[in-house]
Protein backbone atom coordinates (compact mmCIF):
# COMPACT_ATOMS: atom_id res chain seq x y z
CA UNK A 1 0.00 0.00 0.00
CA UNK A 2 1.19 3.51 -0.80
CA UNK A 3 -0.63 6.82 -0.48
CA UNK A 4 1.02 9.88 -2.07
CA UNK A 5 -0.37 13.35 -1.41
CA UNK A 6 0.85 15.78 -4.08
CA UNK A 7 -1.03 18.96 -3.15
CA UNK A 8 -2.12 20.54 0.14
CA UNK A 9 -3.01 24.06 1.30
CA UNK A 10 -0.19 26.19 2.69
CA UNK A 11 0.33 25.94 6.46
CA UNK A 12 -1.48 29.27 6.84
CA UNK A 13 -4.25 29.71 4.32
CA UNK A 14 -7.29 32.02 3.84
CA UNK A 15 -10.42 30.25 5.06
CA UNK A 16 -12.56 31.61 2.21
CA UNK A 17 -10.23 30.53 -0.58
CA UNK A 18 -9.62 27.10 -2.08
CA UNK A 19 -8.01 24.50 0.20
CA UNK A 20 -7.26 21.77 -2.33
CA UNK A 21 -5.92 18.30 -1.46
CA UNK A 22 -4.76 15.86 -4.16
CA UNK A 23 -3.90 12.25 -3.26
CA UNK A 24 -3.22 9.04 -5.15
CA UNK A 25 -3.15 5.43 -3.94
CA UNK A 26 -1.61 2.48 -5.76
CA UNK A 27 -4.37 0.18 -4.46
CA UNK A 28 -7.29 1.61 -6.42
CA UNK A 29 -7.78 -1.61 -8.39
CA UNK A 30 -9.07 -3.47 -5.31
CA UNK A 31 -12.82 -3.91 -5.58
CA UNK A 32 -13.88 -2.25 -2.31
CA UNK A 33 -11.32 0.59 -2.43
CA UNK A 34 -12.23 4.17 -1.59
CA UNK A 35 -10.60 7.22 0.02
CA UNK A 36 -11.79 8.15 3.49
CA UNK A 37 -11.29 11.82 4.45
CA UNK A 38 -11.79 13.20 7.97
CA UNK A 39 -11.66 16.81 9.15
CA UNK A 40 -10.73 17.90 12.63
CA UNK A 41 -11.31 21.54 13.59
CA UNK A 42 -10.67 22.64 17.14
CA UNK A 43 -9.78 19.22 18.51
CA UNK A 44 -12.56 16.82 17.50
CA UNK A 45 -13.55 14.99 14.33
CA UNK A 46 -16.43 16.94 12.87
CA UNK A 47 -16.77 15.59 9.35
CA UNK A 48 -16.08 12.28 7.60
CA UNK A 49 -16.38 11.84 3.85
CA UNK A 50 -16.15 8.77 1.66
CA UNK A 51 -14.64 9.63 -1.75
CA UNK A 52 -14.49 7.22 -4.66
CA UNK A 53 -11.49 7.59 -6.93
CA UNK A 54 -11.70 9.58 -10.15
CA UNK A 55 -11.26 7.75 -13.50
CA UNK A 56 -7.55 8.58 -13.24
CA UNK A 57 -7.43 7.18 -9.69
CA UNK A 58 -6.85 10.46 -7.89
CA UNK A 59 -8.70 11.88 -4.90
CA UNK A 60 -9.28 15.64 -5.25
CA UNK A 61 -11.26 17.64 -2.70
CA UNK A 62 -11.58 21.17 -1.35
CA UNK A 63 -11.83 21.70 2.43
CA UNK A 64 -13.28 25.22 2.18
CA UNK A 65 -16.94 24.30 2.74
CA UNK A 66 -16.13 22.57 6.03
CA UNK A 67 -13.50 24.95 7.38
CA UNK A 68 -15.13 28.32 6.68
CA UNK A 69 -18.10 27.42 8.89
CA UNK A 70 -15.83 27.48 11.94
CA UNK A 71 -14.51 31.00 11.35
CA UNK A 72 -15.94 33.84 13.45
CA UNK A 73 -15.81 37.60 12.96
CA UNK A 74 -14.27 38.41 16.34
CA UNK A 75 -14.14 42.20 16.43
CA UNK A 76 -15.39 44.41 19.26
CA UNK A 77 -14.68 48.13 18.80
CA UNK A 78 -15.39 48.91 22.47
CA UNK A 79 -12.50 46.87 23.89
CA UNK A 80 -9.29 48.39 25.21
CA UNK A 81 -5.85 46.82 25.25
CA UNK A 82 -4.80 43.75 23.25
CA UNK A 83 -7.68 41.37 22.56
CA UNK A 84 -7.61 37.78 21.29
CA UNK A 85 -9.76 37.42 18.17
CA UNK A 86 -11.43 34.15 19.13
CA UNK A 87 -11.83 31.76 16.19
CA UNK A 88 -10.71 34.35 13.63
CA UNK A 89 -8.18 31.61 12.90
CA UNK A 90 -8.66 27.89 13.51
CA UNK A 91 -6.36 24.87 13.52
CA UNK A 92 -7.34 22.26 10.94
CA UNK A 93 -6.21 18.64 10.72
CA UNK A 94 -7.09 16.59 7.66
CA UNK A 95 -6.73 12.79 7.57
CA UNK A 96 -6.68 11.06 4.18
CA UNK A 97 -7.03 7.30 4.47
CA UNK A 98 -6.96 4.30 2.16
CA UNK A 99 -9.83 1.90 2.72
CA UNK A 100 -9.86 -1.55 1.13
CA UNK A 101 -10.14 -5.20 2.14
CA UNK A 102 -12.83 -4.04 4.60
CA UNK A 103 -10.41 -1.94 6.69
CA UNK A 104 -8.44 1.29 6.84
CA UNK A 105 -4.92 0.53 5.61
CA UNK A 106 -2.90 3.73 5.87
CA UNK A 107 -3.40 7.35 6.90
CA UNK A 108 -1.86 10.64 5.76
CA UNK A 109 -2.17 13.54 8.24
CA UNK A 110 -1.84 17.24 7.42
CA UNK A 111 -2.12 20.24 9.76
CA UNK A 112 -2.68 23.85 8.82
CA UNK A 113 -4.27 27.08 10.08
CA UNK A 114 -7.11 28.83 8.27
CA UNK A 115 -7.95 32.42 9.10
CA UNK A 116 -10.67 34.95 8.32
CA UNK A 117 -9.42 36.08 4.92
CA UNK A 118 -10.66 35.95 1.34
CA UNK A 119 -8.16 36.99 -1.32
CA UNK A 120 -9.21 37.84 -4.86
CA UNK A 121 -8.41 35.31 -7.57
CA UNK A 122 -5.37 37.12 -8.96
CA UNK A 123 -3.80 37.62 -5.52
CA UNK A 124 -4.50 34.05 -4.44
CA UNK A 125 -2.91 32.66 -7.61
CA UNK A 126 0.47 33.88 -6.32
CA UNK A 127 -0.31 33.46 -2.61
CA UNK A 128 2.56 32.95 -0.17
CA UNK A 129 1.57 32.79 3.49
CA UNK A 130 4.81 34.51 4.50
CA UNK A 131 3.47 37.71 2.97
CA UNK A 132 0.57 37.72 5.46
CA UNK A 133 1.45 35.83 8.60
CA UNK A 134 3.97 36.29 11.39
CA UNK A 135 6.68 33.73 10.94
CA UNK A 136 10.19 33.33 12.30
CA UNK A 137 10.29 36.69 14.05
CA UNK A 138 8.93 38.65 11.09
CA UNK A 139 5.54 40.17 11.76
CA UNK A 140 2.92 40.88 9.13
CA UNK A 141 0.32 43.46 10.14
CA UNK A 142 -3.12 42.49 8.88
CA UNK A 143 -4.83 45.85 9.20
CA UNK A 144 -2.96 48.86 7.89
CA UNK A 145 -5.03 51.96 7.31
CA UNK A 146 -6.96 51.83 4.05
CA UNK A 147 -5.30 54.95 2.67
CA UNK A 148 -1.74 54.29 3.80
CA UNK A 149 -0.03 50.97 4.39
CA UNK A 150 1.22 50.91 7.98
CA UNK A 151 4.89 51.45 7.30
CA UNK A 152 7.28 54.09 8.62
CA UNK A 153 6.09 57.60 7.69
CA UNK A 154 2.46 56.50 7.24
CA UNK A 155 -0.10 58.98 8.60
CA UNK A 156 -3.17 58.21 10.73
CA UNK A 157 -5.94 60.69 11.52
CA UNK A 158 -5.80 61.65 15.21
CA UNK A 159 -9.60 61.32 15.55
CA UNK A 160 -9.68 57.82 14.07
CA UNK A 161 -9.32 54.40 15.65
CA UNK A 162 -6.50 52.44 14.03
CA UNK A 163 -7.05 48.72 14.54
CA UNK A 164 -3.90 46.64 14.29
CA UNK A 165 -4.44 42.89 13.71
CA UNK A 166 -1.51 40.50 13.91
CA UNK A 167 -0.59 36.86 14.36
CA UNK A 168 0.98 36.39 17.78
CA UNK A 169 3.78 33.98 16.84
CA UNK A 170 6.20 33.99 19.83
CA UNK A 171 5.75 37.68 20.71
CA UNK A 172 4.84 38.21 24.36
CA UNK A 173 4.35 41.97 24.68
CA UNK A 174 4.31 45.24 22.75
CA UNK A 175 6.06 48.47 23.67
CA UNK A 176 4.52 51.75 22.50
CA UNK A 177 6.59 54.94 22.49
CA UNK A 178 5.08 58.32 21.58
CA UNK A 179 7.49 60.93 20.18
CA UNK A 180 6.99 64.63 19.64
CA UNK A 181 8.05 66.14 16.31
CA UNK A 182 11.20 67.37 18.08
CA UNK A 183 12.15 63.76 18.85
CA UNK A 184 11.39 64.06 22.57
CA UNK A 185 9.62 61.10 24.20
CA UNK A 186 6.13 62.12 25.30
CA UNK A 187 5.05 58.79 26.77
CA UNK A 188 5.53 55.01 26.75
CA UNK A 189 3.30 52.00 27.37
CA UNK A 190 3.84 48.24 27.55
CA UNK A 191 0.97 45.86 26.74
CA UNK A 192 1.17 42.11 27.38
CA UNK A 193 -0.23 39.91 24.62
CA UNK A 194 -2.87 37.58 26.13
CA UNK A 195 -3.01 33.83 25.64
CA UNK A 196 -4.36 32.59 22.35
CA UNK A 197 -2.35 31.08 19.55
CA UNK A 198 -3.34 33.16 16.58
CA UNK A 199 -4.80 36.58 15.75
CA UNK A 200 -4.90 39.46 18.23
CA UNK A 201 -5.92 43.07 17.75
CA UNK A 202 -5.50 46.44 19.45
CA UNK A 203 -6.59 50.01 18.81
CA UNK A 204 -3.36 51.96 18.24
CA UNK A 205 -5.11 55.26 17.62
CA UNK A 206 -5.06 58.17 20.07
CA UNK A 207 -7.44 56.22 22.37
CA UNK A 208 -4.50 53.94 23.22
CA UNK A 209 -3.35 56.66 25.61
CA UNK A 210 -6.68 57.21 27.39
CA UNK A 211 -6.13 57.22 31.15
CA UNK A 212 -2.36 57.46 30.84
CA UNK A 213 -2.14 61.22 31.35
CA UNK A 214 -0.60 61.61 27.89
CA UNK A 215 -2.29 63.83 25.28
CA UNK A 216 -1.65 62.93 21.65
CA UNK A 217 -1.09 65.84 19.28
CA UNK A 218 -0.97 66.00 15.47
CA UNK A 219 2.61 65.44 14.19
CA UNK A 220 3.33 63.02 17.10
CA UNK A 221 4.84 59.71 15.99
CA UNK A 222 3.94 56.36 17.55
CA UNK A 223 6.61 53.67 17.51
CA UNK A 224 5.35 50.10 17.97
CA UNK A 225 7.87 47.46 19.12
CA UNK A 226 6.91 43.78 19.19
CA UNK A 227 9.07 41.82 21.61
CA UNK A 228 9.48 38.03 21.91
CA UNK A 229 11.82 35.12 22.43
CA UNK A 230 13.24 35.21 18.90
CA UNK A 231 13.78 38.96 18.76
CA UNK A 232 11.61 41.92 17.94
CA UNK A 233 10.14 43.97 15.16
CA UNK A 234 9.19 47.63 14.94
CA UNK A 235 6.90 49.84 12.90
CA UNK A 236 5.63 53.38 13.31
CA UNK A 237 3.22 55.99 12.02
CA UNK A 238 2.60 59.71 12.48
CA UNK A 239 -0.66 61.23 13.71
CA UNK A 240 -2.22 63.89 11.52
CA UNK A 241 -5.33 66.05 11.69
CA UNK A 242 -7.85 66.04 8.86
CA UNK A 243 -9.07 69.63 8.64
CA UNK A 244 -12.62 70.01 7.35
CA UNK A 245 -15.53 72.40 7.78
CA UNK A 246 -17.90 69.45 7.55
CA UNK A 247 -18.68 66.65 9.99
CA UNK A 248 -15.97 64.01 9.69
CA UNK A 249 -16.95 60.35 9.52
CA UNK A 250 -14.68 57.32 9.70
CA UNK A 251 -15.88 54.14 8.00
CA UNK A 252 -14.41 50.82 9.18
CA UNK A 253 -14.61 47.56 7.25
CA UNK A 254 -13.31 44.00 7.12
CA UNK A 255 -10.43 43.74 4.68
CA UNK A 256 -9.78 40.73 2.48
CA UNK A 257 -6.78 39.78 4.64
CA UNK A 258 -8.91 39.63 7.81
CA UNK A 259 -7.88 42.96 9.32
CA UNK A 260 -9.96 46.08 9.90
CA UNK A 261 -9.29 49.01 7.59
CA UNK A 262 -10.78 52.49 7.67
CA UNK A 263 -11.35 55.51 5.47
CA UNK A 264 -12.07 59.07 6.55
CA UNK A 265 -14.88 60.87 4.73
CA UNK A 266 -14.32 64.54 5.44
CA UNK A 267 -16.51 66.46 2.97
CA UNK A 268 -20.22 67.26 3.17
CA UNK A 269 -22.37 64.26 4.12
CA UNK A 270 -26.14 63.98 3.89
CA UNK A 271 -28.54 61.84 5.91
CA UNK A 272 -31.92 60.88 4.47
CA UNK A 273 -34.84 58.81 5.70
CA UNK A 274 -37.35 56.64 3.85
CA UNK A 275 -40.42 55.06 5.31
CA UNK A 276 -42.55 52.03 4.59
CA UNK A 277 -46.20 52.20 5.62
CA UNK A 278 -48.58 49.23 5.98
CA UNK A 279 -52.29 50.16 5.97
CA UNK A 280 -55.71 48.52 6.21
CA UNK A 281 -59.16 49.90 5.23
CA UNK A 282 -61.92 49.70 7.84
CA UNK A 283 -65.59 50.69 7.70
CA UNK A 284 -65.97 53.97 9.60
CA UNK A 285 -69.78 53.89 9.93
CA UNK A 286 -71.56 52.64 13.02
CA UNK A 287 -75.24 52.29 14.01
CA UNK A 288 -76.22 54.75 16.73
CA UNK A 289 -79.78 55.76 17.70
CA UNK A 290 -81.16 54.15 14.58
CA UNK A 291 -78.78 56.12 12.35
CA UNK A 292 -75.98 54.41 10.39
CA UNK A 293 -73.30 57.05 9.85
CA UNK A 294 -69.78 58.21 10.71
CA UNK A 295 -68.21 61.53 11.74
CA UNK A 296 -66.01 63.18 9.14
CA UNK A 297 -62.85 62.80 11.23
CA UNK A 298 -63.01 59.01 11.34
CA UNK A 299 -60.35 57.23 9.24
CA UNK A 300 -61.21 54.61 6.64
CA UNK A 301 -57.57 53.99 5.78
CA UNK A 302 -55.69 53.06 8.96
CA UNK A 303 -51.95 52.65 9.47
CA UNK A 304 -50.99 49.25 10.86
CA UNK A 305 -47.26 50.02 11.12
CA UNK A 306 -44.64 52.49 9.95
CA UNK A 307 -40.98 51.55 9.55
CA UNK A 308 -38.32 54.21 8.95
CA UNK A 309 -34.91 53.52 7.38
CA UNK A 310 -32.09 56.08 7.57
CA UNK A 311 -29.30 56.27 5.03
CA UNK A 312 -26.25 58.47 4.59
CA UNK A 313 -24.19 59.66 1.64
CA UNK A 314 -20.50 60.21 2.41
CA UNK A 315 -17.85 62.01 0.37
CA UNK A 316 -14.07 62.01 0.58
CA UNK A 317 -11.72 64.80 -0.33
CA UNK A 318 -9.40 64.35 -3.33
CA UNK A 319 -7.65 60.99 -3.14
CA UNK A 320 -4.76 59.30 -4.91
CA UNK A 321 -5.02 56.52 -7.47
CA UNK A 322 -3.55 54.03 -4.97
CA UNK A 323 -6.10 55.05 -2.33
CA UNK A 324 -8.91 54.48 -4.85
CA UNK A 325 -7.62 50.96 -5.56
CA UNK A 326 -7.42 50.13 -1.85
CA UNK A 327 -10.95 51.44 -1.28
CA UNK A 328 -12.27 48.74 -3.59
CA UNK A 329 -12.11 46.54 -0.48
CA UNK A 330 -14.51 48.91 1.30
CA UNK A 331 -16.99 48.85 -1.56
CA UNK A 332 -17.55 45.07 -1.49
CA UNK A 333 -16.78 44.35 2.17
CA UNK A 334 -19.53 42.26 3.86
CA UNK A 335 -19.07 44.00 7.25
CA UNK A 336 -18.92 47.82 7.47
CA UNK A 337 -19.33 50.25 10.39
CA UNK A 338 -19.79 54.01 10.55
CA UNK A 339 -18.17 55.81 13.49
CA UNK A 340 -20.33 58.66 14.74
CA UNK A 341 -19.06 61.91 16.28
CA UNK A 342 -19.61 60.33 19.71
CA UNK A 343 -17.18 57.54 18.82
CA UNK A 344 -20.00 54.97 18.69
CA UNK A 345 -19.92 52.39 15.89
CA UNK A 346 -23.06 51.85 13.81
CA UNK A 347 -23.29 48.94 11.33
CA UNK A 348 -24.13 50.06 7.80
CA UNK A 349 -24.67 48.41 4.41
CA UNK A 350 -23.31 50.08 1.29
CA UNK A 351 -26.12 50.25 -1.25
CA UNK A 352 -24.17 51.45 -4.30
CA UNK A 353 -24.15 48.82 -7.05
CA UNK A 354 -21.10 49.96 -8.99
CA UNK A 355 -17.62 51.27 -8.26
CA UNK A 356 -15.46 53.33 -10.61
CA UNK A 357 -11.74 52.56 -10.79
CA UNK A 358 -10.36 56.04 -11.41
CA UNK A 359 -6.89 56.66 -12.82
CA UNK A 360 -4.92 59.87 -13.05
CA UNK A 361 -4.20 59.20 -16.70
CA UNK A 362 -7.91 59.88 -17.29
CA UNK A 363 -8.83 62.13 -14.37
CA UNK A 364 -6.37 64.52 -12.78
CA UNK A 365 -8.51 64.87 -9.65
CA UNK A 366 -11.16 62.54 -8.25
CA UNK A 367 -12.87 61.74 -4.98
CA UNK A 368 -14.98 58.89 -3.65
CA UNK A 369 -18.61 58.73 -2.56
CA UNK A 370 -20.73 56.00 -1.00
CA UNK A 371 -24.36 55.70 0.00
CA UNK A 372 -25.16 53.37 2.88
CA UNK A 373 -28.19 52.27 4.89
CA UNK A 374 -28.05 52.10 8.66
CA UNK A 375 -28.74 48.49 9.62
CA UNK A 376 -31.26 49.39 12.30
CA UNK A 377 -34.85 50.52 11.57
CA UNK A 378 -37.30 52.54 13.65
CA UNK A 379 -41.00 51.73 14.15
CA UNK A 380 -43.93 53.89 15.33
CA UNK A 381 -47.17 53.24 17.19
CA UNK A 382 -49.95 51.90 15.01
CA UNK A 383 -52.73 54.22 13.87
CA UNK A 384 -55.72 51.99 14.58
Amino acid sequence: MALVVSQTPQIYTPAYNEQIFVALSNQIAISDFYYLVQFQVGGSIIYTKKILQRPDGYCVFDAIEVVKNYIKHSFNPTVTGITYATDSAVAVTVYIKEFYSAAVQSTYTYNYVAWNACLDADTFSTYDYRDYVTNGGEIKLLSPNATEYLVPNAKIDIKADNWLHFFKDDFTYIDFVLYRASGAVKGSLTKTIPTGAYIHYINTGAKLWDGSGVTVNPTDTLEINFEGDSGGMSTSFTFTDVCSKSVQYNVYYYKRNGGIGFKTFELVSQETMTKKTNTVRMNTKTLSGGIYSAPTYKREKNVVSTTSQKSITLNTNWITEQQAIQLNELFDSPMVWLQLETGEYKPITITDNSYKFSKHVNDKLFNYSITADYDNTETRQRGI
